[in-house]
């Protein structure tokens, strides 16, 4: 079923102003998206290698996620395909992303009435690479 509508403001003196144009609407079982957060390593600010955990903390009954990456250039790239929600998530770091560089996670979430939830992100540090410095072993004999 649709209803029609149309808004109409009234003031406390009585007063109304001109209405709206005429909107319509069909109600939804669940009109409600999910919401939640991305979680890189439960949160850590710094990645030691290459393979992370992604923990997602979801409401509203999430079936379907989908996720992206973002590579330096600061683009959002949440087209990925829809994918059977699961937490929590194994992951690689792109190799694109060098030690002392910062990563980002894109994720988005939709229930079983096709509501789809903001995107959420969380990002994480390669742990910089330590330099390492050799000095010669000199052995003196006795």
């Amino acid at each position: 079923m649709t209803y029609d509508y149309l808004l109409v403001a009234l003031g406390s003196q009585g007063q109304s102003s001109g209405s709206s144009p005429t909107g319509s609407v069909t109600p939804v079982e669940d009109p409600f998206p999910p919401q939640g957060e991305v979680l890189i390593n439960e949160g850590a600010p710094v990645a030691a290698g290459r393979q992370v955990t992604l923990t997602f903390e979801v409401t509203g009954d999430p079936t379907e996620m989908r996720l992206g990456s973002e590579i330096d250039d600061g683009t959002d790239c949440i087209g990925g395909p829809w994918r059977p929600f699961q937490t929590p998530l194994p992951w690689s770091i792109p190799v694109e992303v060098g030690p002392g560089e910062t990563w980002t996670i894109y994720a988005q979430f939709r229930d079983a009435a096709d509501n789809e939830s903001d995107v959420v992100t969380d990002s994480i540090q390669r742990q910089p690479m330590v330099p390492w410095v050799y000095l010669p072993l000199v052995m003196r004999g006795s």
